[in-house]
Order: structure tokens, then C-alpha cells, then sequence
């Protein structure tokens, strides 16, 4: 673990000084969901209420905001900066105040936490222009998930070498973003995912230690806290919860501990007390834990399974499937400007392989390394049902995001690093990841700033550029002399970690032959 702790810390740095690049570079509002997010933390600001789902509306104040708008068709950056010329002059104001405008707030459905958390940063930064205005904003919440992002890796490479890992596998949790960039524009956004990373990565850490030593009281009153403040950001930590759940009570099994069992009892008895009013409230209210109208409007109609019955489809099915591993691979941001699936195939292809290689050598009394099945494994099959549920209230399966599994890039890397088998191909595989990675940042950059075009729906063509990158469209809608005084030591400590990381191969491979002598003679 020595050898590798200093690139491991390199490439954390890379990641933070990437996310923040990101964050620089990417215009208003373009993350997903944001217009929704930042209502929702504006309203609080300015109102001190809550966002109340199906009767709030996106703050009016959006419309103060004169500048391209994500869209997921047409050309939403070219077109404007034809119609603007002078778009520098037109996108320099910034928000008012808090007023209820016309289209629904759909992110009200979520829980409050990180809205409440995030209202005295908009505070401070309610003054800025739209661009600094959500930087700051952006910032915050990325900080955030680069500490859970950090935390979780750090555990998780902590688990490898307990487990006898001494190899340049150390290095995958930390790498995680750079293998599968999806990371960047899923974290690097204003979104509660960067609040659900931080109290995951606390979630793992417990959970670790659990699987190896047990849970003991303090551990499970932590636990059940981080559960229920997790329950208190967003919906995904019901199956987190149960997960846990799944976990704790097969160690407590095979230790034949009551203790372990009473102290999982604790701790799920803490998280529904915390959590649990919130989503009760709901139920008893609309019938559906969230409130969301779509589950409500389904149920009307005659519930799940009569239209499931109904309206499945095999290939629907298979829409829905391919489409969560398509947006886990990339997605991009909010108007899906992304090239042809072909390129990419290969980041789908690693984590599939990875998947059934951990699958393959899964042993049934090992804690540690059933740690990701049980506490992704929930999460996963919510996102099947959602595809199911798409299907039984409008026939179409598609539309179910999967960049929200980058949440749990903790055990996904432990499943990674454990289903490590056939290094030369799946190291193929991560050395493409990194370049396309790469690759998308021009190709992003180049779509923003209006030298790429689209050519049909969810994709870019080269086909009928401009130029590589104008600067001076993009200094008008982002903050690009930031990104680039942040991505580029993010890339020279990125480099730096890979030269370490050859370093530690070689010196490691070099201490290993004279035993190999020694065995021999």
C-alpha cells in the first residue's frame, strides 16, 4: 500500500482540480436538472419554505437568465450565439429574487437537506453574475462529493489491502472517474447527488468495518444517522438502507452474534426515525412514498401490474437496460450532446465484464467482497423497476438515468478491482476510458461555445465546424480561464500519478525476482 500512496493522492488531486475544471467550464444551467435544483434552493434562501411538489413552480427569476438554455434538439449554442453577437453583454446579470414562475418544480418531490444546506451559500453568492453565481454554487456541492468521493476511495483501497492486494489495483478507486468520465458531469453539477456521495461514503465505511469486525453499538447509532440523513436527500438510500440491511444481517449470521443483530436493529430503528416521517407523510398523503405524480396518475389507472400487463415489451425492456448503461457510461450533460454509441460501447463493455468477473469469484461467506452486490445490488434493481414502471404507464422503456450508480463509486471500484482477471484486456479497456474521457472535453467545449453542430438527435458531428473552441463565446456563458488554470495541474498531477504508478510496477516486479532466485536455487 506504501508504494502506491503517493500516486493514489495524486490522482485524488486530479480528480478535485478536474471536477473543479468542470465546473468552471460548464455553462448556466446546462448540468442536469439544475434550473429545477436551484429553484428549490432559492426558493429556501429567499422564503425561508420548502418547495412543495405539485404546487410550487420553477422560480420566475429564471427568466432573468437571457442566455442558451440546455436542449436536448436543435442547436441550443450556435443558434443563440448567431441571434447574439454581443452575448457577453447579454448574460452578465444575475438573480433577483424569488417569485413562482410557470412550469412545475419537479425536483420538489426530493427531501430537503441539501436544498436547506445549500440556501446560505446562495446567500453569499446571490449578488454574482449568472456565471460566478452558479460556480460558487456548483462548487460548494462539488467539494462535497470529492470528499465522499475521496473518503470512499480511500476505504475501499484500504479493504484491497487487507485482502492482500499489493498491485497497481490499489489505484483503481481512486481512479474511478478518470475510467468511467460519466463521473465528471453527473458530480460536477448543482445537484443533491454530491450530498448522497459524502453520506454514502460514510454508509461504506461502517459497512466495511462491519464486515470485518462486526457492528457495535457507536457504529450502529453512525450508521442509522448517516441513513437517516441520507433518507432526508433522496430516495435512493431506501435501497441503500435495505442493502445494509442485507449485509449486516448476513455478518451477524455467520458470527452467530445477537449482539451484531441488536446493533443492525439500532441501526435501521435510528435511520426510520430520522427518515422515516418524511416518506411516511407521503405515503399516507398520496399513496406513494415520493408523492410524485406519475406514481400517483398509475396507480389511478389501475396500478403496476395491470400496466405492466398491458403495455410490456421485450425490446421496451431491453431499451431501458441499455439505456442505464449507456447514461452510467456517457451521458453528457443536460442536452445530451454526445458522439455515436460505438464510441461508447468500450465503457459499457468494462463495466459488464467487471461485473461478471466479481460475479464469478464471489464466495459466499466473504462480507467484504459481497459488500457491493449488497448494498448496489438494491439500488440496481430500483432502477429496473423504474424501466418496468416507464413501461406500464407509457409503453416506452427508455428514459431511465444511470450516471446516479456513479453515487456508489466505492463498491462499484471494489467490484472492479475484484473481478480483476484479465488485466491486459480490461487495462485496454481503462486506458480507452481515460481517452475518451479526453477526448469529450474539446468535443463539449467545441459544442458550447458553438463550433459543433448537432446532426440529428443526441448526437454532434464534426461535420460543418466553425472552429476547434471559440474563447470568446465561451468567456461569455462560463468561466474557461478558470478551467483551464485548474485542468491543467489536474493534468500534470494525473501524469504525475501514472509515472509514479510505473515507478511502483517496476520496483515492485524488481524486489519480486530475487525471491524468484532464491525459490529457484
Amino acid at each position: 500500500m506504501n508504494r502506491f500512496r503517493a500516486p493514489a493522492l495524486l490522482l485524488l488531486l486530479a480528480v478535485l482540480l478536474a471536477g473543479v475544471a468542470h465546473v468552471a467550464a460548464l455553462p448556466p444551467f446546462e448540468g442536469y436538472d439544475e434550473t429545477a435544483h436551484w429553484s428549490s434552493i432559492q426558493q429556501i434562501a429567499d422564503t425561508g419554505h420548502l418547495p412543495v411538489y405539485g404546487r410550487d413552480r420553477l422560480s420566475a427569476d429564471l427568466a432573468r437568465y437571457a442566455g442558451p438554455w440546455a436542449s436536448d434538439h436543435g442547436q441550443p449554442y450556435r443558434a443563440w450565439f448567431d441571434r447574439h453577437p454581443a452575448a457577453a453583454a447579454v448574460v452578465q446579470g444575475g438573480p433577483g429574487r424569488f417569485g413562482q414562475g410557470q412550469e412545475r418544480n419537479w425536483q420538489a418531490q426530493h427531501p430537503p437537506l441539501f436544498y436547506l444546506l445549500l440556501a446560505p451559500v446562495y446567500r453569499l453568492a446571490a449578488g454574482l453574475d449568472w456565471r460566478w453565481h452558479l460556480f460558487v454554487l456548483r462548487l460548494a456541492g462539488w467539494v462535497v462529493a470529492w470528499a465522499g468521493f475521496a473518503w470512499g476511495a480511500w476505504r475501499t483501497q484500504q479493504a484491497l489491502a487487507a485482502r492482500g492486494v499489493a498491485d497497481a489495483r490499489l489505484l483503481l478507486p481512486a481512479a474511478w472517474p478518470f475510467l468511467f468520465p460519466q463521473f465528471f458531469p453527473e458530480m460536477a453539477r448543482l445537484t443533491n447527488d454530491t450530498l448522497c456521495l459524502l453520506l454514502f461514503a460514510g454508509v461504506w465505511s461502517v459497512a466495511l468495518a462491519a464486515a470485518q469486525h462486526g457492528l457495535g453499538r457507536r457504529g450502529a447509532v453512525g450508521l442509522g444517522l448517516l441513513l437517516g440523513a441520507g433518507l432526508l436527500t433522496k430516495a435512493f438510500f431506501l435501497p441503500v438502507a435495505a442493502g445494509t440491511a442485507v449485509l449486516l444481517g448476513l455478518v451477524a449470521w455467520q458470527r452467530r452474534d445477537a449482539a451484531n443483530a441488536r446493533a443492525l436493529a439500532l441501526t435501521l430503528v435510528v435511520a426510520a426515525l430520522l427518515g422515516g416521517p418524511w416518506y411516511g407523510v407521503r405515503l399516507l398523503s398520496t399513496g406513494s412514498l415520493t408523492g410524485a405524480d406519475e406514481f400517483i396518475r398509475l396507480a389511478a389507472a389501475g396500478g403496476f401490474w395491470q400496466g405492466l400487463a398491458e403495455h410490456l415489451s421485450l425490446l421496451q425492456a431491453w431499451r431501458g437496460l441499455v439505456g442505464i448503461l449507456g447514461g452510467f457510461a456517457w451521458g453528457g450533460t443536460w442536452s445530451f450532446a454526445h458522439p455515436r454509441s460505438l464510441f461508447v460501447a468500450p465503457l459499457v463493455l468494462a463495466i459488464v465484464l467487471a461485473a461478471v468477473l466479481y460475479a464469478w469469484g464471489l464466495r459466499r461467506r466473504d462480507a467484504v467482497a459481497l459488500a457491493p452486490l449488497c448494498l448496489v445490488g438494491p439500488v440496481l434493481a430500483g432502477l429496473v423497476y423504474h424501466v418496468l414502471w416507464l413501461i406500464a404507464g407509457t409503453g416506452e422503456g427508455a428514459g431511465t438515468p444511470g450516471w446516479y450508480l456513479h453515487i456508489f463509486a466505492a463498491p462499484l471500484a471494489l467490484m472492479l478491482a475484484l473481478g480483476w482477471r484479465w488485466p491486459w484486456l480490461q487495462g485496454g479497456l481503462a486506458a480507452y476510458g481515460i481517452a475518451f474521457g479526453a477526448a469529450m472535453v474539446p468535443w463539449q467545449l467545441a459544442f458550447f461555445s458553438g463550433c459543433l453542430a448537432r446532426a440529428g438527435v443526441g448526437a454532434v458531428t464534426l461535420a460543418g465546424a466553425r472552429c476547434v473552441v471559440d474563447v470568446a463565446h465561451l468567456q461569455a456563458i462560463s468561466l474557461p480561464g478558470l478551467a483551464l488554470a485548474a485542468g491543467v495541474p489536474g493534468l500534470l498531477a494525473l501524469l504525475a500519478a501514472a509515472a509514479l504508478t510505473l515507478r511502483a510496477q517496476r520496483g515492485r516486479a524488481a524486489a519480486s525476482r530475487p525471491a524468484l532466485h532464491a525459490v529457484a536455487g
